[in-house]
């Protein structure tokens, strides 16, 4: 059985551990999007925060980059989020 620590190291391992779990990402990290959805497994909830102080267009345009990278990930079950 692999640890967290083992796990990390490679994108398969990333994805078995969020496999049945969410993700929490903040708007702050929107430059991340395409990689964060190459991990993803179909499915997978992400919570994107409102965070004080940031713009309510900002979160929304983490929602929207999110789920444009999942889509364009053309992994199955990435039709929606």
């Amino acid at each position: 059985m692999s640890s967290p620590a083992s796990a990390t190291e490679s994108p398969t391992g990333l994805s078995e551990l969020l496999t049945a779990g969410s993700l929490e990402i903040s708007p702050r990290e929107l430059h991340r999007a395409p990689e964060v959805a190459t991990i993803l497994p179909a499915n997978t909830c992400v919570y994107i925060p409102s965070l004080p102080g940031l713009p309510l267009s900002r979160t929304l345009e983490a929602i929207a980059a999110i789920a444009s990278s999942v889509r364009e990930s053309g992994r199955p079950g990435s039709d929606g989020m």
